[in-house]
C-alpha cells in the first residue's frame, strides 16, 4: 500500500469520494451467474445445484449425481462524471458492462454415509467504478482535474453439506464459507499546466479475509408441486487491516426465503412451467464512508417455460430484479432479466445463457455449464 498527498487543503482526502449516491450496490448482491439469475433472482434458494451451496446448502441434499458445474459473466461498471467540488461533488453515473470473469466453480459428491457434500469458489459481491471530472474545485483550486477509480471484490470459498430425508421432500444443509475481499481505491487530483500542479496522488489497495457459517432448509409439501427453501448466511467479521477496516469492516449477513412452483402438462404436452419468488434481508454490516452498511433488502420474481422434445428440452427465463440500496452513498440497482438453456436428455450436461437489463445502463450476460458424473 503506498499513500503520497501532495496538498491537503480542506481535508480533501478524507472526504474524497465521500457522494457515491449514483453507484448501484452490489456489493454484497452480485449474481454469479446461476440459472436463478435469469429468472431475476427467484430461484436462489429453492433451486438444486452446485451454486445452492453457498446459496442454501439443502439444496444439495437433493443432488444424487456427482456434478461440475462452472459459470463466467461480465463484472459491471459504472462510469461516473463529476461536478461541482470534490468535497460535496454532485454525480452523474451511467452503466457499463464491465470484462469477463469465472465468477462460480463448484462440485458436488453424494456420500457413501448419506447425504452430499459440496465446494464452491463464487463472487458474491463486486463494485468497479471510474469517475473522473474538469473544473473541480479542490480546496483553494477551482480547476482541478480529478480521476478516481474505486474498486471491491468479494469472493466466497465454500464447504456445505446437504442432506434430504428418506422421503426425498425435506431437505436441510450447512457449511462454512471463507469471504476474501480485495480493496483499492486510486486517487488523482491536479491543476493543470506545464509543469502541472499535483494536488492529490494516492494509491491503496488491500485484500483481508473472514469467516462465516451458512445454513438452510427446503420443503416440498406432500402432494404439491411447489418448493419453500430459506438460507441464513452470518455477518462476516473481516481480518484487521489498515485501509480496509476504515472501509469495510464487516460482511453483512443473509437471510433469504424463496418459493418455486412447477405446472405440468401444458398445453397438453410434456412442457412445465416454473415460477418463483425470493427476497433476502442482509444484516449486520458494518464499515464507513462509501461503504458503509446497512440493512438491505432484495427482492426477484420471475418464471421458466421449458419446451420438452425428443431428446432435450429447452428452458426459457424471464424476470426482474429489485436491489435496494445498502448504503445511503450508492443507489438501487433494478434489472428486467432474461435467459434460455439447452438440456440434451441422453447427455450429462446442460448448458444456460442468462442476460440482464439494468436501469442504469449496461448489461448483465452470464454463460452456465454444468456437468454430471451419472453411474
Amino acid at each position: 500500500m503506498k499513500n503520497r498527498i501532495l496538498i491537503v487543503a480542506f481535508g480533501v482526502v478524507g472526504t474524497a469520494g465521500s457522494a457515491m449516491a449514483q453507484i448501484p450496490d452490489l456489493l454484497n448482491t452480485l449474481d454469479a451467474g446461476s440459472r436463478s439469475m435469469g429468472a431475476g433472482g427467484a430461484f436462489g434458494v429453492t433451486s438444486a445445484d452446485t451454486f445452492s451451496i453457498l446459496n442454501n446448502p439443502a439444496g444439495i441434499g437433493f443432488i444424487s449425481d456427482k456434478t461440475f458445474s462452472f459459470s463466467m459473466r461480465n463484472l459491471p461498471r459504472t462510469s461516473t462524471q463529476m461536478f461541482g467540488s470534490l468535497a460535496n461533488p454532485t454525480l452523474s453515473s451511467t452503466g457499463v458492462s464491465g470484462k469477463n470473469q469465472f465468477t462460480h466453480i463448484g462440485y458436488a459428491v453424494p456420500m457413501k454415509s448419506g447425504g452430499t457434500f459440496g465446494f464452491s469458489y463464487q463472487t458474491g459481491g463486486y463494485i468497479d467504478d471510474f469517475r473522473s471530472g474538469t473544473n473541480i474545485t479542490i480546496g483553494a483550486f477551482n480547476n482541478a482535474t480529478y480521476q478516481e477509480e474505486l474498486r471491491a471484490k468479494t469472493d466466497f470459498y465454500t464447504f456445505a453439506i446437504g442432506r434430504a430425508n428418506s422421503e426425498g421432500n425435506k431437505s436441510f444443509g450447512w457449511g462454512l464459507t471463507v469471504a476474501n475481499l480485495n480493496l483499492s481505491d486510486r486517487q488523482n487530483g491536479f491543476v493543470p499546466g506545464n509543469p502541472p500542479t499535483q494536488l492529490i496522488s494516492s494509491d491503496n489497495a488491500a485484500s483481508t479475509f473472514g469467516v462465516g457459517l451458512v445454513a438452510g432448509f427446503q420443503n416440498i409439501p406432500s402432494g404439491k408441486n411447489t418448493t419453500f427453501g430459506g438460507s441464513i448466511r452470518t455477518p462476516i467479521k473481516l481480518s484487521s487491516n489498515t485501509f480496509s477496516s476504515s472501509l469495510y469492516d464487516v460482511i453483512p449477513g443473509q437471510v433469504s426465503f424463496g418459493l418455486a412452483s412447477r405446472k405440468d402438462n401444458i398445453r397438453g404436452k410434456d412442457d412445465f412451467m416454473v415460477t418463483g419468488v425470493q427476497g433476502s434481508y442482509f444484516f449486520g454490516g458494518s464499515g464507513s464512508g462509501i461503504f458503509d452498511r446497512s440493512s438491505q433488502l432484495v427482492f426477484g420474481v420471475g418464471a421458466e417455460y421449458n419446451v420438452v422434445r425428443d431428446g432435450f428440452t429447452i428452458p426459457f427465463r424471464v424476470g426482474y430484479s429489485r436491489i435496494a440500496s445498502g448504503g445511503a452513498q450508492l443507489s438501487d440497482r433494478n434489472t428486467f432479466t432474461f435467459g434460455l438453456g439447452y438440456h440434451p436428455t441422453s447427455m450429462p450436461f446442460s448448458l444456460d445463457l442468462n442476460y440482464g437489463f439494468p436501469r442504469g445502463g449496461g448489461r448483465d450476460f452470464a454463460v452456465m455449464l454444468s456437468y454430471k458424473f451419472t453411474k
